[in-house]
Order: structure tokens, then C-alpha cells, then sequence
């Protein structure tokens, strides 16, 4: 029987808390628009996804969790002061594109350190505001094919705004010394 080499799905996402992984998958999207990684599209989708910060609706994540506190009749939504878990407990979730160019050598293998994973999107909330029994006997498995639908949608769109009034959304854009200087001049 040969070695059998699964092709690697292009995108990804990790869900972590205190930089220890709780879930990681990968994923293929159909029709992926490269113009929506500068774009405003990606504030929505992580909002749509983690969203806890003065939102009127939680995303998918918080809004698992709130549920989790009420069928287990923990009170979400406010501090939890609880000494055994004196740190602070942070959700971070991770969205990359992983380079699948080369995938296959000539006799048909493939080694992981080709991937090189590019960050789309990352994003983070306070998971303090749950119960630690809610956030660490995490069981998202239920919630996975939503958020990979989340990720779909947003990430395959036709139109995006790459406009925020008169400021171009680019990627890692941030202002030289000499821009903070203008700014602070006017």
C-alpha cells in the first residue's frame, strides 16, 4: 500500500486562548476575492465572528459561550473573580491563507515548512467575561461550520470598501515617523 498525500485546503483558522490552541482548521473557500484583505469587509466578518465590544449583537464565539453560561446556570457578562484562575484569559482567533504552490516535489511529496502561512485576520476578546468552566471545557465543534461559513462569505464577495471616508484601507497600515510628525504639526 503506497503513501497517500492529501492535498492541503489553502485557508485555515485557529482559535486560541492564551496562545494554547482549542480548535484548528482548514478550509478551502470557492471564489476567494484577494481584494478582501484590504478591505473593511474584514472588520465586519471578525466582528460577525467575535464580536463582544459594544456590539448589539455577539458573534458567533461570545454568543456560544452566553449560551453555554445560561444551560449550565453560570451569570455571563460580568467578571469572573475566581482564584484559581487569576490570569487573564484572552480568545484569539487567527485567519491565514497558506501557500499551496508548492505542495508536490517531483516524486510527489510535500513538506509542511512550504506553506507559509500569510495572515488574513486576527482578532480578540476577554474571555473573563465567562465562567471558567465555560472556557476551558470549551466544545465548539457544533459552531465550526458556521464560522468557516462566515469566513466563506466575507472572503468571496464581488464588491468591497477599500475606503474609510478618505483613508485607503491597506494591509499593515501603519504611519511612518515622518507621516506622525505632519500630523502632529497641523
Amino acid at each position: 500500500m503506497g503513501k497517500r498525500t492529501d492535498i492541503v485546503k489553502p485557508f485555515e483558522f485557529s482559535l486560541k486562548i492564551n496562545n494554547h490552541i482549542i480548535c484548528q482548521r482548514f478550509f478551502s473557500i470557492k471564489n476567494y476575492n484577494s481584494d478582501s484583505r484590504e478591505s473593511l469587509e474584514i472588520k465586519d466578518m471578525m466582528s460577525d465572528i467575535m464580536g463582544v465590544n459594544q456590539e448589539l449583537v455577539l458573534g458567533l464565539i461570545p454568543e456560544f459561550f452566553k449560551y453555554q453560561c445560561i444551560d449550565n446556570s453560570y451569570k455571563p457578562y460580568s467578571l469572573q473573580n475566581n482564584n484559581l484562575y487569576n490570569k487573564d484569559d484572552e480568545f484569539i482567533l487567527v485567519i491565514s491563507k497558506n501557500n499551496v504552490n508548492k505542495l508536490k516535489n517531483k516524486d510527489g511529496q510535500f513538506d509542511i515548512d512550504d506553506l507559509k502561512r500569510e495572515v488574513i485576520a486576527s482578532g480578540s476578546f476577554d474571555g473573563n467575561l465567562f465562567h471558567p468552566n465555560v472556557r476551558y471545557e470549551i466544545d465548539i465543534r457544533g459552531i465550526i461550520p458556521d464560522i468557516i461559513n462566515v469566513i466563506s462569505k466575507y472572503l468571496s464577495m464581488r464588491d468591497y470598501t477599500h475606503y474609510y471616508g478618505d483613508v485607503k484601507l491597506t494591509r499593515n497600515n501603519r504611519l511612518s515617523v515622518r507621516d506622525l510628525e505632519m500630523i502632529q504639526q497641523d
